[in-house]
């Protein structure tokens, strides 16, 4: 079912680079790409491009069903493809964070810290991303860096979307449907929310609390944050 012939990170990997502190010091403030990048990646099953080409009115209703509409090309005609929003990206505030960025001054693009061109998006967040992988495995222990493949990197994350939705048992035709083909919008819901991708990650911080955390501790070294 997987769209690409790339290592999805293992439950082990993810558990060590997103623990809590390990997390929090990939984070910058004014930069929420930091934060959102990787989830919408693993729990949308987005591509780089199609993170970073979001605009705030992506996010859609139908009936009472969030979905994010994605596109991979920086264009207002461009193709687009629509997702139902997984509950983990709800519970984390990701709702609440386009509908802040919805009230703020006019932007084309949800994550606009990093420049885009026509056809690439968030190049810098990806060199920051591997860059951040690189550095945690440097410090941790012989044993526990054999847990990180040698090609880990930023797409890894939406192989493992794809791998969980097949572990839930998600249907060829819903399959085809997230792809961008047409289908059935209930029985994607109900089966996107039956990927149990949360439980690949330890427990994060909403993201309003990471945003409180950062606001308090600017100009210092911050402490660790509680999820």
């Amino acid at each position: 079912m997987s769209t690409q012939q790339i290592p999805p990170f293992t439950r082990a990997a993810l558990t060590l680079l997103f623990a809590p502190d390990n997390f929090l010091a990939f984070q910058k403030p004014g930069f929420p790409s930091h934060y959102w990048a990787p989830l919408l990646a693993a729990g949308a099953g987005a591509s780089r491009n199609e993170v970073f080409f979001l605009h705030p009115e992506d996010l859609i209703q139908h009936g009472d069903q969030w979905w994010l509409r994605l596109r991979s090309m920086g264009e207002a005609n461009a193709p687009t493809r629509e997702v139902p929003l997984h509950p983990w990206l709800q519970q984390l505030g990701l709702v609440e964070f386009v509908t802040e960025c919805r009230q703020q001054a006019p932007q084309d693009r949800l994550f606009a810290e990093y420049k885009a061109g026509r056809e690439q998006a968030g190049m810098p967040f990806s060199r920051a991303f591997v860059q951040w992988i690189k550095t945690t495995v440097a410090g941790l222990a012989a044993d526990q860096q054999q847990l990180f493949a040698e090609d880990f990197h930023f797409p890894s994350l939406r192989a493992l979307f794809w791998l969980q939705a097949e572990r839930a048992g998600l249907s060829e035709s819903t399959a085809q449907f997230l792809r961008g083909g047409t289908g059935d919008r209930e029985l994607a819901t109900v089966e996107v929310s039956r990927i149990a991708i949360a439980s690949c990650f330890p427990s994060l911080p909403p993201y309003s609390a990471l945003c409180r955390h950062l606001d308090d501790h600017q100009g210092g070294p911050a402490p660790a944050i509680i999820p």
